[in-house]
């Protein structure tokens, strides 16, 4: 529970999406408007169900379930969407941050899960959130600037 609401952090997932789509706001590209705020906020919360139920006590798996899921999850609902590059480099690439992206997912869960940042203050439960967000969403941010399709 973050911020003391339920799922909070299944919610805030749209926020990452803002400045992209503010920069977008002209075009109205609502495939992409509905890729970022519904339906990664549903692909991370699926991945954070499946990372919490495989959690079994401190492993690098959890991340790297949570990390898969949410990765292929969003690179895939893009491409259903055709908000994708075409050609063959942009599904290498995409296969490769896959791979990468469950990576930093696991790590980041695992220094989470080591982390003792959370005092039960507000500033606290926010640096045990950004140890486990930040790193995965940066890359998952380039990748997405290499992916997309312009618009």
């Amino acid at each position: 529970m973050f911020l003391r609401l339920p799922d909070a952090n299944i919610w805030l997932i749209p926020l990452f999406a803002l400045p992209l789509l503010i920069a977008d706001r002209n075009q109205r590209s609502w495939a992409r408007i509905l890729a970022f705020v519904i339906g990664f906020a549903a692909i991370h919360y699926l991945a954070v169900q499946l990372a919490a139920n495989a959690y079994q006590g401190p492993s690098l798996v959890p991340g790297a379930i949570g990390g898969a899921v949410g990765a292929a999850g969003s690179l895939g609902l893009l491409a259903v969407l055709g908000q994708l590059r075409g050609g063959s480099g942009t599904v290498v690439f995409s296969l490769f941050s896959v791979l990468l992206l469950t990576l930093a997912g696991s790590f980041g869960v695992q220094m989470y899960l080591a982390s003792i940042g959370d005092d039960g203050t507000f500033a606290g439960r926010m640096m045990r959130v950004l140890w486990i967000y930040t790193p995965w969403q940066v890359f998952f941010a380039f990748v997405l600037t290499k992916v997309l399709k312009p618009v």
